[in-house]
């Protein structure tokens, strides 16, 4: 009797991006033995590792924002298939975590309310009419994204 080894079948896959990735000789040929084992590819391996990682409870991705506070996943709070809204999230929410080329196109679009913001009406009983910068226009961000991220680099 043939035995069938049946292999994971992972969901439908979203466009995938490259990663130019350098390991230690050790680590590679442990990447190497584990695909082979589970009869996957080392790129399989890499992504179940990081969705096992995401998943930790009490992994480098949850934090606590007061003391006493409940546990929060960055990635579930910030992850969203688009990049803009991603950096988007990530700077409101954790701008300590932005890499000096995010933290400049970050400052260019709060430099520029006008052009990156909701523009609102706002009638101060002593100054009279105004207008003020609202939320964040994603479709104004992502229109200038490619030059918001190759000025700050």
């Amino acid at each position: 009797m043939k035995t069938v080894v049946r292999r994971f079948q992972p969901k439908p896959r979203a466009k995938s991006e490259s990663l130019m990735l350098r390991l230690i000789p050790r680590h590679k040929f442990a990447l190497d033995l584990i695909a082979r084992r589970r009869q996957q590819n080392m790129t399989r391996v890499i992504e179940y590792a990081i969705e096992k990682l995401i998943d930790s409870p009490s992994g480098d991705l949850v934090i606590r924002r007061e003391p006493d506070g409940e546990p929060i996943n960055i990635f579930q709070a910030l992850w969203h298939e688009d990049e803009v809204v991603r950096f988007v999230r990530l700077a409101q929410m954790y701008p300590g975590l932005l890499r000096p080329a995010e933290e400049a196109a970050w400052d260019e679009i709060n430099a520029n309310p006008k052009r990156y913001f909701h523009m609102i009406e706002v009638d101060y009983p002593e100054t009279g009419p105004t207008t003020s910068p609202g939320e964040i226009d994603i479709d104004k961000v992502r229109a200038h994204w490619h030059e918001l991220t190759q000025r700050a680099r």
